[in-house]
């Protein structure tokens, strides 16, 4: 009986703890809703002290926010150190240099992880998707093409890629990779359609499919169909001809 009650209280000063922490959390919120900033770090700063992985995003996003770049990245540099196999930590301390204005240390510590990046998919999946979160399209793509280069593989990542060239609208990338990735994948080129149809803005985007398309089919004279996707032609029930 002695050793249930005991499970209790645990229980008990953990749930009252958890829910002190999110109370306080909805509290820096509101702070900072109301433009008060000071009183938003602190909250957030007490809660990084209490648990410092599961509070560094908010509270380092907020001395960002507030332009106390040099205590974001001495926070940074401090969980780097403490946790140097996060990868996270690194690219948020980017995040600062960028915000700072130092592009070029953001870029030095980006071009590192490239660098050292490891042949394995899951991880060059997690990193890419790490530096997506934190709004760094750019690096992800690189991710992803440093990936393919690693595991020798171009068809890996397509979709991914895919998905990012049209977060950018970077067309000319877009139509690239879908004509790497539909003759192995032929059930998308609906899909294919669909998504080039709503970028495409005018006879200037054709004139572009149509070049990268001939490009493609004289490299690869077996791949015929991709000829039937030239505008003025039928790729299936729906077609890509000029509006």
């Amino acid at each position: 009986m002695e050793r249930f009650w005991f499970f209790i209280s645990i229980f008990l000063i953990i749930g009252s703890k958890l829910f002190a922490q999110d109370t306080d959390l909805q509290l820096a919120k509101q702070y900072t809703a109301n433009g008060d900033q000071q009183k938003a770090v602190e909250i957030y700063q007490k809660l990084f002290k209490q648990d410092n992985e599961t509070y560094f995003p908010v509270f380092f996003n907020s001395l960002v926010q507030f332009k106390k770049y040099d205590e974001a990245i001495g926070m940074a540099k401090k969980m780097i150190r403490t946790h140097p196999e996060n990868q996270l930590y690194t690219i948020m301390l980017g995040t600062a240099y960028t915000q700072q204005g130092n592009i070029e240390k953001a870029d030095a510590l980006y071009d590192n992880l490239i660098k050292n990046l490891p042949a394995d998919q899951n991880q060059i999946s997690m990193l890419a998707s790490q530096f997506y979160q934190n709004a760094n399209i750019e690096y992800a793509i690189k991710i992803f093409q440093q990936g393919r280069k690693l595991l020798q593989n171009e068809q890996i990542f397509a979709y991914e890629l895919i998905n990012l060239y049209r977060f950018k609208r970077d067309k000319a990338a877009l139509i690239t990779e879908y004509l790497n990735f539909l003759p192995s994948n032929p059930s998308f080129i609906s899909q294919a359609e669909n998504m080039l149809s709503t970028l495409f803005e005018g006879p200037t985007d054709y004139d572009l499919l149509q070049q990268e398309l001939i490009k493609k089919y004289r490299k690869n004279l077996s791949n015929r169909f991709l000829l039937n996707c030239l505008p003025g032609n039928t790729c299936s029930k729906k077609n890509l001809t000029r509006p």
